[in-house]
């Protein structure tokens, strides 16, 4: 299991929740979308669980408002599937803002169009 967030550090770029749900939702149409209560104290939009049903631990997403970060917990296939995905949405950005945490000894730079398989081979702390 492994846990860590794609943000934004730097510059205008934000995820829009929407679209990351719809990524989500192309690729795991089984995945389950819980809002955050309106009220709550609660940084997040709301939380998508993706599988846990095929012998690999669920994904948890957590999108957090204002669309600089969104977290994930699970096993490091999804994550990295994921994580490939949200980088060939369009207009993601090519400059090194968005990094993913956690998942290398140092902020991992993500770039337009990122393979699964390249950031398998990058994941030296996880799990």
């Amino acid at each position: 299991m492994a846990e860590v967030m794609v943000a934004v550090v730097d510059g205008p770029y934000t995820f829009d929740a929407h679209t990351v749900l719809g990524v989500i939702r192309e690729a795991w149409p089984e995945a389950v979308w819980t809002p955050t209560p309106v009220g709550t104290v609660d940084p997040s939009l709301g939380q998508a669980e993706i599988g846990g049903d095929d012998g690999e631990p669920p994904l948890v997403v957590d999108i957090l408002a204002g669309g600089e970060a969104i977290s994930m917990d699970g096993g490091v296939e999804r994550i990295a599937e994921l994580v490939s995905r949200l980088t060939a949405m369009p207009g993601f950005p090519d400059d090194e803002t968005v990094v993913l945490t956690d998942w290398s000894e140092d902020l991992y730079p993500l770039a337009p169009h990122t393979s699964p398989q390249t950031l398998r081979l990058a994941a030296t702390d996880v799990e």
